[in-house]
């Protein structure tokens, strides 16, 4: 469904290398609706599909600020009093909306509270509780999102070797320490982002024919899915491995699936071609991921009505409740923001 209205809501524009901000736009539309797929038949639906998506859609998310906040940085050069305020604004404060939804929804929807504790913690972003994170099914993102931030902020000024060192450095500290707290397994995309962002300009320079990331947009997905495949008896149990094996395994996958994505995204763009439902869900990709949790697995408005629907009935009902809901929160937070 999410491929068949892609490509009918294709339109022509201007060619544009790879990575251009209308392909990472269209890129986090995609990854805000797989991750409301992934999570619909993970927490929903009683039957379960062969394949489906779970890390590799948060990884997009997490690549894309990576490289967002280190080409911003390079172009403005911010301080620290600019940084804060940006990510006040784009991050803290929707999420701050957000959460008091929730709150208020699970009060009147199925008759919960909050503790004190709980309710600081989550204000500051530190989600690193399973209790915490079942508020929405993903707030562990922004206490890991933060933790990035302050890595970049820290190397903001350090040579490109130098900084790369230091990336590897956080990456083998998180994967060891702050591993049972992430909930989810993308150790490596937010540097990613930021080392496409330090080689940004090597990259729109590359000259590959559109056959040539087709091809390799082709082959990286297929062996994503054929390894998805393969890693199914021992996501179930079947095959004995380590947590650590399990996730590395994982981080492979998604890598493959981050390059696999990025290829065919860079094909269309050197085609010129957008496709105006991925754009408008990008524009509102952060606000769908932050409500989609709590609407689609706790108090699902579309299964209430609707108890013994199926699901290709669910999904569409609820993508057409996730964008108003979304689209609706992120005018009223841009409307508060303005009038501070």
């Amino acid at each position: 469904m999410i491929l068949t209205i892609s490509l009918l809501s294709l339109q022509k524009r201007v060619a544009t290398p790879a990575l251009h901000r209308s392909q990472t736009v269209q890129l986090r539309g995609l990854a805000a609706l797989l991750v409301i797929v992934g999570h619909f038949w993970g927490y929903v639906a009683s039957a379960k599909p062969l394949l489906i998506s779970h890390g590799e859609t948060v990884m997009l998310f997490l690549f894309f600020s990576g490289f967002g906040i280190e080409l911003s940085y390079r172009k403005h050069r911010y301080t620290l009093k600019e940084f804060f305020n940006n990510r006040l604004r784009k991050v803290m404060v929707p999420y701050w909306i957000v959460t008091l939804i929730i709150i208020v929804a699970d009060y009147l929807f199925i008759d919960r509270g909050i503790s004190l504790t709980n309710l600081l913690l989550t204000t500051v972003g530190i989600n690193t509780s399973t209790t915490l994170n079942h508020l929405d099914y993903a707030r562990w993102y922004i206490t890991f999102l933060l933790i990035w931030y302050l890595v970049s902020w820290i190397s903001r000024e350090f040579s490109n070797r130098n900084k790369t060192l230091f990336l590897l450095a956080a990456i083998i500290s998180l994967f060891v320490w702050y591993r049972p707290f992430t909930f989810s397994h993308q150790f490596l995309a937010y540097p990613l982002g930021v080392f496409a962002a330090l080689h940004y300009k090597k990259i729109k320079k590359k000259e590959f024919s559109l056959w040539q990331l087709l091809t390799i947009g082709h082959i990286l997905l297929s062996l994503w899915a054929g390894g998805k495949v393969l890693a199914l008896p021992a996501s179930y149990g079947y095959i004995p491995w380590t947590e650590a094996t399990h996730e590395v395994a994982t981080e492979l996958l998604n890598l493959l699936f981050l390059g696999g994505v990025l290829s065919i995204a860079a094909a269309f763009g050197k085609m010129g071609l957008q496709s105006r439902f991925l754009l408008f869900s990008g524009n509102i990709s952060y606000y769908i991921f932050l409500l989609h949790g709590a609407f689609l697995i706790k108090y699902n408005p579309i299964t209430a009505l609707l108890p013994d629907a199926q699901p290709w009935v669910i999904l569409p009902l609820f993508f057409l409740f996730i964008f108003l809901l979304s689209s609706g929160v992120k005018k009223m937070t841009e409307t508060l923001l303005n009038r501070v």
